[in-house]
């Protein structure tokens, strides 16, 4: 962090030269000027430091505005930081706070980094939803016996990983297709397809000596069109 007696260093924020400045300790702050009219007057602009408004993201932002300039909202003073003393965001990189917190916008707690990045200082200050659930949706509990890691460093539930499974055997020795399905509001068959003149159900049934296959059979039933339309079938 910055150390104390430290004087705070001021630069131009590009495309305002002689207009606004950012210092490394966060801050922003107008510079003194002349305004002229069109009458002739001029009148004596004198610098101040800008107060940011709290974005609903949680970051801090400001709006840089002159005569003559075009007028920029909610620019966020984390991004006018980084490309004053560290460079230009470079592709594919977001702003990131060391610490997770959006209003400190020091020089020494920010960084480019990938969104990932940005990801995992949520998670490891808390504040990732996901990441604070003790349990899984069934309820089973994420503890050590109970919790594996798959390949893109997401939490998986044993139990529910089993059960899956188990289902899944026992569809196929059923002879049902293994998937989500959907069933017809009017003959209660599992939809296979929708259609605007009726819908498909799956049909379990032997062909010859061969195991057990699904059969896709048009369905007779009545089919109110304007509910599959209203559902985004069809």
């Amino acid at each position: 962090m910055r150390g104390k007696g430290r004087l705070e260093q001021w630069r131009d924020i590009a495309g305002w030269e002689g207009l606004f400045q950012v210092s490394d300790a966060g801050r922003v702050r107008s510079l003194d000027r002349l305004i002229p009219y069109v009458d002739g007057r001029v009148r004596h602009h004198r610098g101040k430091i800008i107060k940011p408004g709290r974005h609903p993201d949680g970051y801090q932002h400001i709006t840089l505005s002159a005569k003559g300039f075009r007028k920029e909202n909610f620019v966020k003073v984390h991004h006018l930081v980084l490309t004053a003393f560290v460079g230009p965001r470079p592709d594919g990189m977001v702003g990131c706070h060391y610490d997770d917190n959006g209003e400190n916008n020091a020089l020494e707690n920010l960084r480019w980094d990938t969104l990932t990045g940005n990801s995992k200082d949520i998670t490891r200050h808390g504040r990732n939803v996901n990441a604070a659930k003790t349990s899984c949706i069934r309820n089973h509990p994420y503890d050590e016996a109970n919790t594996s890691i798959n390949a893109a460093g997401h939490r998986r539930c044993r139990t529910c990983d089993r059960e899956r499974c188990r289902s899944r055997r026992n569809n196929t020795k059923e002879g049902v297709m293994t998937t989500n399905w959907q069933f017809c509001p009017w003959c209660s068959h599992r939809i296979y397809q929708h259609s605007q003149n009726g819908c498909e159900h799956v049909d379990v049934q032997q062909v010859s000596d061969l195991p057990l296959r699904t059969k896709r059979t048009p369905c007779d039933c009545k089919v109110n069109v304007h509910y599959f339309q209203r559902v985004g079938h069809g």
